[in-house]
């Protein structure tokens, strides 16, 4: 059995859980793998909207991907308030 091992977090935004997933930056630039990584996610976290983190290469800062509603809310945040933890999910 193969498994998978990310960093992620579980936000609520306006009471509604969603998922962060740390991903490395290529996997933003393709819409197949970024699918993959969300179908995975979804495995770990259940049913609930993923957003996709990646480092920005040229200031290290993190740019996230995902719903409009979700992106707003962890402008407003300082990153040290996500609580991240390492997940393992199988393939």
């Amino acid at each position: 059995m193969e498994t998978m091992r990310f960093d992620g977090a579980i936000m609520e935004c306006g009471g509604a859980p969603f998922g962060i997933v740390h991903v490395t930056p290529p996997i933003p630039g393709n819409v197949r793998k970024m699918d993959f990584v969300v179908s995975l996610a979804e495995r770990r976290f259940g049913n609930i909207p993923i957003v996709l983190a990646a480092q920005n290469q040229t200031d290290g800062s993190l740019v996230f991907f995902g719903r409009e509603d979700h992106l707003r809310y962890l402008s407003g945040i300082p990153i040290s308030d996500i609580p991240w933890k390492k997940y393992t999910v199988v393939k």
